[in-house]
């Protein structure tokens, strides 16, 4: 309903514009650009995962009890996402599984299930009053706070979210024949930053959509720094 909603504020804007016109005119055209994310099927997917030296070296100084397991070349996950929902699960239940597991839940159940699973403009209720220019921006207000909201950038193809919680959520996108897909995701707060990128994807569609194949996940106070490769693989729709 609501993006059918937007589409209709946003629509017949032509001719001459005013400033104004044209930041709904942005907004229409990345909500255009995105709108193929809105679309997804209920999807199972083998997480197999890959840590970097450095990662390795750090867990075994949190995990010493652990230390034996940390020699497995491939640690593996399932996931599960839906519209509405995201899960990730551990082949183990230990406590290096459980702190392992938490840096892929926030990368698939945060940072890609609100930029993959589905596009950021989902479910948004979008009056004309609520866009406006800031910062070499065009905004989107979500609420009373002048200072969060979606940001989207007049160039490229990006969507920056800024919220009261969880820091700042940055999403990239480019088009991947004829698909507008992540290209990097970065959630930055007051203490750490993660980012995901160098994203592949499969070449045969799973549910209609294009499937996440590999990407990076990188971590660090001031600098992210790799961390874990993930390759997605075996998914199906269930």
């Amino acid at each position: 309903m609501s993006k059918i909603f937007l589409a209709l504020v946003l629509a017949g804007i032509a001719g001459c514009q005013t400033v104004q016109e044209k930041n709904q005119a942005l907004v229409r055209d990345r909500f255009d650009k995105l709108r193929s994310l809105s679309t997804w099927k209920p999807t199972w997917c083998r997480l197999e995962t890959h840590l970097t030296q450095p990662a390795l070296a750090r867990y075994r100084e949190m995990f010493r009890d652990e230390t034996s397991k940390l020699g497995e070349e491939t640690w593996v996950y399932t996931w599960r996402a839906r519209e509405t929902s995201c899960e990730v699960k551990a082949d183990r239940n230990t406590p290096l599984a459980k702190a392992h597991r938490s840096f892929l839940e926030t990368a698939f159940c945060t940072l890609l299930q609100t930029h993959f699973v589905n596009s950021p403009f989902d479910e948004l209720k979008i009056m004309p009053e609520d866009i406006q220019s800031n910062e070499e921006k065009v905004q989107i207000k979500l609420g009373s706070n002048d200072g969060l909201g979606l940001f989207l950038d007049r160039k490229e193809v990006s969507v920056e979210t800024r919220t009261k919680s969880r820091g700042t959520l940055r999403a990239f996108y480019s088009d991947r024949e004829h698909q507008w897909l992540p290209e990097r995701i970065e959630q930055k707060t007051d203490k750490a930053i993660l980012l995901l990128d160098a994203f592949e994807y499969s070449g045969t569609p799973v549910g209609g959509r294009r499937m996440l194949k590999s990407f990076w996940i990188s971590v660090g106070d001031a600098r992210a720094l790799q961390h874990t490769r993930v390759e997605v693989v075996n998914c199906q729709n269930f």
